[in-house]
Formats: structure tokens, C-alpha cells, sequence
């Protein structure tokens, strides 16, 4: 199934009503461009949600703040996005622990 994740980007924006336009391109559109580039791979693809947010948050540290953003808007758009069949259920969020 071919994704189109403008379209799916601008559906969620709408979602995330609270979003400021600067938190907006600060918080979530990193995390949405790096879980869009892992589900476009040819090779390698996440074979689940809890690899999918777990590579989507690679680049921050953990137990930093913004880490704990990012883990949020990946959380929330995977949730968003499986239940309104917009991606793969194999892709449902889970809770993910880890160190403060």
C-alpha cells in the first residue's frame, strides 16, 4: 500500500489543534519526516510500532527533554494513524520505557 504522507501530515496537523505553526515545525515535523523516511525504506522497514518509534527517536538523547517530546508526537501520530487506517496496524504505538 502506497502511503501518501503530505496528505496524511496535513490530516494529523489538523488533529494537533494546540500545535502552535512553531511547535508545529520544531516538535513534530522532524519526528514525522524520520518516521516517513524509515516506512519508505525498499530494505530494512520497522516490523512493528515499538521498532518504528524506537528508530524514530534515534537522534535524541535519552531522557532529554526533547526526546521526550518527540516520543510523544510519535505516540500520538501512530495512534492517530492506525486507527483511522492510514498505515498498517503492524505499525500501533506501544509504550515505551526508558531511562530518566
Amino acid at each position: 500500500m502506497k502511503i501518501d504522507f503530505d496528505e496524511i501530515f496535513k490530516e494529523f496537523r489538523r488533529f494537533c489543534v494546540t500545535a502552535s505553526d512553531k511547535k508545529w515545525n520544531k516538535s513534530y515535523v522532524p519526528v514525522l519526516r524520520k518516521c516517513q523516511e524509515l516506512l519508505e525504506r525498499s530494505k530494512g522497514e520497522p516490523s512493528d510500532g515499538e521498532e518504528l518509534m524506537i528508530s524514530c527517536l534515534e537522534k535524541w538523547e535519552e531522557g532529554s527533554s526533547s526526546r521526550q517530546i518527540a516520543k510523544r508526537v510519535i505516540y500520538k501520530f501512530l495512534e492517530w494513524a492506525v486507527l483511522r487506517a492510514k498505515i498498517s496496524n503492524m505499525y500501533a504505538s506501544v509504550t515505551i520505557q526508558e531511562r530518566k
